[in-house]
């Protein structure tokens, strides 16, 4: 005897956590193609997608991930914001919410110092939440994993099965960030047009008053300033671009060195990379960057940067992009400019 049988789809995390996965099955009582139990408006099944920047069920057809909402910036060590989370229904059979954040960047959601809710009695609609972030978190990008599911099922750890509701993993940004300032005036890249926005995936790094370049520590923005000569950063309220002797580039020039005055009281050896644009393409490309290590325990201390075999473009001027990141780097194609 032949059936028609359906497949019951599942919602999955998309976060590269460690440990058991989050799996929530489709269940849809009345069969009317809208599950009992969602975070927001809209539900879809996937096939277990991760990436490390939990967007992977955002970009495998619909963009589900609607029902939570928090901050973009400011949400700094030892600060509160608040965590809005909408729960919508086709059936009510109780509600409960849990959630976590891996303040220390460590891939697991730790059930006992990383849980910040568990709500049992959650209601349909927006429940709002305020979230204290511990003053031990790492600064950075930390995963943010919000469960839902009905009063009957189990939902309250990391990974695990349960039968209704759904699963969203987020990344929140975890203290100050500091973008840069090249000009963007679209969201692809071309001569004299690079990423910088926020908005078109820039380059950014998040504060810290112990790793800076020049003479003074940066300041935090929110990814919106860019001209046509890199200054708006500085212009914003704190020129955090100063104390750099940028010398120009000739023409006709072989190689070009810099000397970079850096800062670096972390603890931890760090790493200095430049990238200069010579074909003014607007992409800082590999070939086009040069790295530093930067030991811990200096404070403005020159650290140098040399390009050899280089052919500038014949521009009356070229961008460079300079970042100071707490790691040790041995090679140009383990960092990105466009990425933290």
């Amino acid at each position: 005897m032949l059936q028609n049988v359906s497949a019951v789809l599942s919602d999955t995390g998309d976060a590269l956590l460690t440990g058991d996965h989050a799996y929530h099955a489709e269940k849809d009582s009345d069969k009317n193609s809208s599950v009992d139990l969602r975070l927001g408006t809209l539900w879809d099944g996937d096939g277990g997608l991760k990436n490390i920047l939990a967007n992977a069920d955002d970009n495998d057809g619909t963009d589900d991930e609607d029902g939570v909402i928090f901050p973009a910036f400011g949400n700094l060590v030892g600060s509160t914001f608040n965590l809005l989370i909408n729960i919508q229904q086709e059936f009510d059979n109780g509600r409960q919410i849990h959630a976590w954040i891996d303040f220390d960047g460590n891939g697991v959601l730790n059930n006992t110092t990383e849980k910040i809710i568990t709500d049992i009695s959650a209601i349909e609609g927006d429940n709002s939440y305020p979230i204290t972030i511990p003053n031990n978190a790492k600064l950075g990008n930390r995963y943010l994993r919000v469960r839902l599911c009905s009063s009957g099922e189990t939902c309250d750890t990391q990974g695990g099965k349960t039968y209704d509701g759904e699963v969203e993993d987020h990344l929140i940004r975890i203290g100050d960030i500091d973008f840069g300032d090249a000009p963007d005036t679209t969201a692809s890249t071309g001569a004299d047009d690079y990423l910088t926005l926020d908005s078109n995936g820039d380059s950014y790094q998040f504060v810290h008053p112990d790793l800076y370049i020049g003479s003074t520590a940066p300041d935090a923005d929110q990814g919106i300033l860019q001209d046509a000569t890199a200054t708006a950063d500085n212009l914003d309220s704190t020129d955090d671009e100063s104390g750099l002797n940028l010398i120009p580039i000739q023409n006709l020039s072989t190689d070009y060195k810099l000397y970079i005055p850096t800062t670096n009281n972390t603890g931890a050896t760090a790493t200095l990379i430049g990238w200069i644009d010579f074909n003014n393409n607007g992409q800082f490309e590999d070939s086009e960057g040069q790295i530093a290590s930067v030991p811990s325990g200096v404070t403005q201390v020159n650290t140098e940067l040399e390009w050899n075999a280089i052919s500038p473009s014949n521009q009356p001027y070229l961008f460079i992009r300079l970042r100071l990141i707490d790691r040790a780097v041995t090679n140009i194609t383990e960092v990105s400019s466009l990425s933290t």
